[in-house]
C-alpha cells in the first residue's frame, strides 16, 4: 500500500474536491479515470495527454503498472514515475482502478458497502477514505516536521514530469 505521507494525503483530497466538483470522468479513458486523475493531479498534465501516453503502449493502468519499468522511455511510465515518487506503489493502481484494496474497503464510511469502479461517487468515497487512514497513519506514527523535510512537493514532481 502507498506510502503514508502528507503529500499523498493532500493529493488524494484534492483529486476528490476536482470530481466532485464536476471534472470529466470516463471509467475507459486512460486520462479521465481513475488513475487518470490523480494522474493529473501530480503531474499536471491534462487527460489528454495522460491518455495519449497511456495508449501508447497497449493495455489500462493495470497492465501498464504491472510492466513498468523507471529506465524505460515510454511516456506513461513516465506519469507511472511521478505517482510513484510521492509515494503510491505499482501494486496501488490496479486497486486505484478497481477500487479494491481490503485496507480502504474496510474502513468505508457507515453505508457505504461496496464500491462500483466506474461511479464518479464511490470514487470520491475511496480516495477520501484513503486519505483519511493515511492521515491517521501519518499521526500515528511520525513526526510531521520530520517527514516533511524529506517529502517531493508537487511542484517537484510536475517539474521533473514536464521534463520527460
Amino acid at each position: 500500500m502507498a506510502e503514508a505521507n502528507p503529500t499523498l494525503v493532500e493529493v488524494l483530497r484534492s483529486t476528490a474536491d476536482r470530481l466532485e466538483s464536476g471534472a470529466p470522468y470516463q471509467w475507459t479513458h486512460q486520462g479521465r479515470c481513475n488513475c487518470g486523475h490523480l494522474a493529473q493531479t501530480i503531474t499536471g498534465l491534462g487527460a489528454a495527454e495522460i491518455h495519449r501516453r497511456g495508449i501508447q503502449r497497449p493495455g489500462e493502468w493495470s497492465e501498464h503498472a504491472n510492466d513498468y519499468c523507471p529506465i524505460s522511455h515510454h511516456a506513461i511510465d513516465q506519469v507511472i514515475h511521478a505517482l510513484r515518487e510521492i509515494g503510491f506503489t505499482t501494486d496501488d493502481l490496479p486497486h486505484i482502478e478497481y477500487l479494491s484494496d481490503p485496507k480502504v474497503l474496510s474502513a468505508l464510511p457507515p453505508g457505504k458497502k461496496y464500491l462500483q469502479k466506474n461511479v464518479r461517487d464511490d470514487v470520491i468515497v475511496y480516495f477520501r477514505t484513503w486519505a483519511n487512514q493515511l492521515e491517521a497513519d501519518i499521526d500515528q506514527t511520525l513526526d510531521p516536521e520530520v517527514e516533511e523535510a524529506h517529502l517531493p512537493t508537487s511542484s517537484h514532481v510536475m517539474e521533473a514530469v514536464a521534463s520527460c
